[in-house]
Formats: C-alpha cells, structure tokens, sequence
C-alpha cells in the first residue's frame, strides 16, 4: 500500500507499509521528493505574487505627463 497525505506546510508523508522493497520503494522516494519540490515551488510562488501586489498598493507611483 502507497498512501501520500498532506501534513502542515510544505511537506508530505509517506506510507509504505507492505510494500515490497526495490525498484518500487525507488520510485516512491522520488515521488515524495517530486511533490515536496512541486508543494515548496508553489508556496514561493504565492509568497512573491503576493509581495508584489503588496508591494505596488504600498507604492502608489503613478505616472504624470
């Protein structure tokens, strides 16, 4: 059995219990890394959208001419 489930933040946990070891436990360390690296680049993502937009109704800059 392979089970992904979310936890608090950027990170997932993995449950391998009866599952054979070899080429498919591979496989599920490279998933688990895959979706840690897809969770943390969506969160840095979000994070700097949303300095942006803070950062331009902070500014309130407009142009005159």
């Amino acid at each position: 059995m392979i089970a992904i489930r979310p936890i608090t933040g950027p990170r997932y946990e993995v449950d391998i219990r009866d599952m054979p070891l070899g080429a498919e436990a591979d496989e599920v360390c490279a998933l688990h890394v895959d979706v840690a690296a897809m969770r943390a680049a969506a969160t840095a993502r979000h994070q700097l959208l949303e300095t942006i937009a803070r950062a331009r109704d902070e500014s309130k800059v407009y142009a005159i001419g």
